[in-house]
């Protein structure tokens, strides 16, 4: 059946039936509890949860619907004695196995309420802490927080205006500039493979739009990885941080879903509602030698590793990175450093007209990119949460690439690849 696995229980009857009967006592009591309510409230355990995790624990808060659960996930039954009532879902979707591998919720046998989410990562283990039922809102109200991305979120005001206080900075001097860029490049200098989520802003000045994602990815040197992303849920975080000329808030409209696996000797572009892949060899020539912008070829160089997808992240140490850009500091303070780099080649200003990057002041490390496009009409906004840092690569078993077997290649591309995240 869809729905289920085998349950664990020892009931009488048909296992998979009993599944779906507790799935749909979980719909009907998330529905009497809260038939209204959008979000939950996850105040002050932001710093615990990747985004991801977030808004998948809001979810299963509900309200939920039972053919949803059943959609998104196989469900096993783990409930033990005591009373315990849990329920395991392993994720169907391919991509979100690659940001934990299962969940368990438990409920209070009563009620059918939610008591918590435990979540495991993709080894198998479970999560050090669940996720305990939100707490109920005061008379007062209070700030909704939105699966990770509350309205008062600093990370939603950093990626809009990428400043802090004028209060809180310092004016570098110039001298300072090569003294952070070496510092920079010695932090990741020996640095093997580097994994982590992130948040993505994305905005638009003609549209006057912004779009929210949360995503994952992996770095293994020299030119192997993964981006992930998958879109926010329409309007979680409140309105725009970004205001146009006129004072009012960018409008929040839905990104989309995106994919890229490299294995070192090709790129290849999943499709995960399509359930196909696409596939090509890694360009073997360099940004420099491919004159025409816009064509196939160029387009491909600018994806030909993950590095180069996101810029200031785990390139830093190469030489050619740091000389492709004239740097200089935007702001300094005691919790970032503010770098902003414009290209040196013409080559490069085909891709972009600034990068800027903060940094954490104690470990030299990128904290947040903001890429701004050759025209200055459309900014990308990464705001990363960095998981672990190898100093040497990780065994064949880390589970990080995707299962190719569960897709279908498209042999003869239908159309250009997609525009790279970092542009």
């Amino acid at each position: 059946m869809l729905c289920c696995a085998t349950t664990t229980t020892g009931w009488g009857g048909d296992p998979a039936e009993q599944i779906v009967v507790r799935l749909a006592a979980w719909e009907r009591a998330s529905a009497e509890r809260s038939p209204l309510r959008p979000d939950v409230d996850f105040t002050g355990i932001e710093e615990k949860y990747t985004a991801h995790e977030l808004q998948t624990a809001a979810d299963l808060y509900g309200p939920v619907q039972a053919d949803q659960l059943i959609r998104r996930f196989t469900w096993v039954d783990r409930s033990g004695s005591f009373g315990r009532v849990v329920m395991r879902g392993v994720p169907r979707d391919e991509l979100t196995r690659l940001f934990y591998s299962a969940v368990d919720v438990q409920f209070d046998a009563a009620t059918w309420e939610v008591q918590s989410v435990v979540f495991f990562d993709r080894e198998g283990r479970p999560r050090p802490h669940a996720i305990q039922p939100p707490a109920a809102p005061s008379a007062g109200g209070g700030i909704v927080t939105t699966a990770g991305f509350r309205s008062t979120d600093s990370q939603i005001r950093l990626a809009a205006n990428f400043v802090e206080p004028a209060d809180l900075l310092e004016v570098p001097a110039a001298s300072d500039v090569q003294v952070i860029l070496d510092r920079w490049a010695q932090a990741m200098h020996d640095v093997r493979a580097v994994d982590g989520t992130f948040k993505r802003f994305t905005y638009d000045s003609v549209f006057l739009t912004e779009q929210r994602a949360v995503g994952r990815f992996h770095f293994e040197a020299p030119n192997r990885g993964l981006y992930v992303v998958e879109p926010v849920k329409a309007g979680l975080g409140g309105p725009s941080q970004k205001l146009d000329k006129q004072g009012r808030p960018y409008a929040i409209v839905a990104d989309d879903p995106v994919a890229y696996y490299w294995n070192g000797t090709h790129v290849v572009w999943l499709d995960e509602q399509a359930r196909t892949y696409q596939m090509v060899p890694v360009p073997e020539s360099l940004d420099s030698e491919v004159r025409t912008v816009g064509s196939w070829d160029f387009v491909w160089a600018r994806m030909a590793a993950p590095q180069r997808v996101l810029p200031g992240v785990v390139d830093v140490h190469n030489e050619d990175f740091l000389s492709r850009y004239h740097w200089s500091i935007l702001r300094q303070s005691p919790r970032q450093i503010i770098l902003q780099g414009q290209p040196a080649t013409q080559e490069s200003r085909y891709n972009l007209s600034r990068l800027q990057v903060i940094l954490d002041p104690e470990t030299f490390r990128t904290t947040a990119t903001r890429v701004i496009d050759a025209g200055a009409s459309r900014e990308i906004v990464h705001v990363f949460e960095y998981g672990t840092f190898h100093r040497a690569l990780q065994p064949a078993e880390s589970k990080w690439e995707p299962d190719l077997t569960r897709y279908r290649r498209v042999e003869h591309l239908q159309q250009a690849p997609p525009v790279s995240p970092a542009e």
